[in-house]
């Protein structure tokens, strides 16, 4: 997981490995993401169908 604050973008790399962008998600949003006791279900309630997203391309070997 990562988040950038000056442009409001969280990545978030799934268990099956797959990899996406939500943009627009406010700080808070963030910080209550990474503390909460279940990803799965903070995820489902507060980011499915709520913020614009972009799968990102696997990178391959270097």
């Amino acid at each position: 997981m990562n988040y950038r604050d000056a442009s409001q973008v969280l990545e978030v790399e799934f268990t099956s490995g797959a990899i996406y962008e939500y943009f627009g998600v406010p700080k808070w949003v963030y910080k209550d993401f990474t503390a909460s006791s279940s990803r799965g279900r903070y995820f489902a309630y507060r980011f499915r169908d709520k913020f614009p997203y972009r799968k990102k391309k696997p990178q391959g070997p270097h």
